[in-house]
């Protein structure tokens, strides 16, 4: 059970289905992040270039399916390209996967309904976050992600039969029939249970890498020409930080806020309950009368004087 089921169960209930449940969740998101912001400059803290919030949740969508599918329905997975059409009609996105060893990951998604193939990605990259380009493929990345893309030769019609990603934590091999369209080390050591990879339009490869830690890479492969690090957007947002970093920044920047105008911080309100505990004790000469804060010496660095 996900530590999280305890709060998710009681608003899945109240939502009665899955359209309102996510609608609500969607709606908190609009209301109380900054998931739908577009950034318009890259120096903006806040948000994400325009199409990167859907491709997260496209390929959580996926990562997710792959676990039911995994989980529920494993004879899907072997099914590919040629699978009956009432299997097709039932899952409109089969994915495939072959069992791995104890260090080694390999997994694809396919879809079953595609779009027009193409043989360039330079229109598709045009909204997206900053790509950079290699004599093989493109990639770009964040401080816990890497994504690689490749321009398959031809219009794959078997996926299974005709792609290979062999994924281990230091390594990737990508084969298309015979050929070995990408291999090498990482440039740092990935998590295998976060990355995956699959194939869109039948004509690209999508390589999606959970970085062992969080930091910029130079390159995708150890050996190839890394990229000026000095030159990184660093900015990181709120949202990527853990839950107790994202407190105590929230608590700051409310802070900030309430000393703008004028307000008490939230140390300062804790002072001030205490005092009032202290004013309303028994022994205390006050007791009864109007709280007064200013009646006790205390340091005015306290109240930020």
């Amino acid at each position: 059970m996900s530590k999280y089921d305890q709060y998710f169960l009681p608003i899945a209930q109240d939502a009665g289905n899955i359209e309102n449940l996510l609608d609500a969740f969607f709606s908190f998101l609009e209301r109380k992040s900054d998931f739908f912001h577009i950034m318009t400059a890259p120096s903006d803290a806040k948000g994400f270039p325009t199409g990167r919030a859907f491709e997260i949740l496209e390929t959580t969508f996926k990562k997710r399916q792959h676990s039911y599918l995994s989980r529920v329905q494993p004879n899907l997975l072997s099914l590919g390209q040629n699978q009956p059409e009432k299997h097709k009609k039932a899952v409109k996105e089969p994915p495939c996967s072959e069992k791995p060893s104890s260090n080694v990951k390999m997994e694809c998604l396919t879809k079953s309904e595609h779009s027009q193939a193409t043989n360039s990605v330079s229109a598709e990259h045009t909204e997206r976050p900053p790509l950079r380009k290699t004599e093989t493929y493109w990639w770009s990345q964040t401080l816990g992600e890497a994504t690689v893309e490749l321009v398959l030769p031809e219009a794959i019609q078997n996926v299974k039969e005709n792609i290979k990603v062999k994924l281990e934590r230091s390594r990737i091999n990508v084969m298309y029939r015979d050929a070995v369209l990408l291999e090498g080390e990482f440039y740092e050591p990935i998590q295998l249970d976060g990355s995956m990879w699959v194939v869109e339009d039948q004509s690209r490869l999508i390589v999606t890498l959970e970085k062992g830690r969080e930091n910029w890479w130079g390159s995708i492969l150890k050996g190839e020409k890394e990229i000026d690090l000095t030159k990184v957007e660093s900015v990181k947002k709120i949202a990527e930080f853990d839950e107790e970093t994202q407190a105590a920044i929230h608590k700051v920047m409310w802070d900030q806020e309430q000393k703008a105008q004028g307000l008490r911080t939230s140390e300062e309100m804790k002072t001030d309950e205490l005092l009032k505990k202290a004013w309303e004790a028994d022994s205390s000469p006050f007791k009864g009368q109007p709280f007064d804060p200013s009646a006790f010496n205390i340091s005015g660095s306290l109240y930020g004087q």
